[in-house]
């Protein structure tokens, strides 16, 4: 199988916020999958067996729901921040400034690491 072509891909302040609302989108479909899986099996518990079954499938059907609010969550985070950081210098073209690439990558980094993602916002 032949490699796949490289892309060059352009960083601008639509694109990221195109690629974030996909993001968010799949999360809320995520989320609501979860929901509706949960549901069924909810209504399928008869008698105190069928709960102890179903019990673990709940947990983990809860799990996905919670880590689904998590990413929405840091996802908020990141675009106010981005939306902060271009707010301090006018860019031109709607191209990303050096600081906001500086801040995505430092966010992505703290989010693929599970590590709490702080973003002070600037009062106006």
């Amino acid at each position: 199988m032949p490699r796949p072509k490289k892309h060059k891909i352009t960083t601008s302040t639509e694109s990221l916020n195109t690629l974030l609302q996909e993001i968010y989108n799949e999360c809320v479909e995520q989320r609501s999958t979860a929901i509706q899986h949960r549901n069924k099996l909810m209504k399928l518990i008869e008698d105190t067996e069928d709960a102890s079954m179903v019990g673990k499938l709940t947990i983990d059907l809860l799990k996905i729901v919670d880590l689904a609010i998590d990413k929405k969550m840091a996802l908020a985070k990141l675009q106010a921040g981005l939306t902060n950081a271009g707010k301090t210098k006018e860019n031109s073209a709607s191209e990303m400034t050096d600081e906001q690439k500086q801040f995505l990558r430092e966010t992505i980094k703290k989010i693929k690491n599970k590590e709490d993602v702080d973003i002070e916002l600037e009062k106006q």
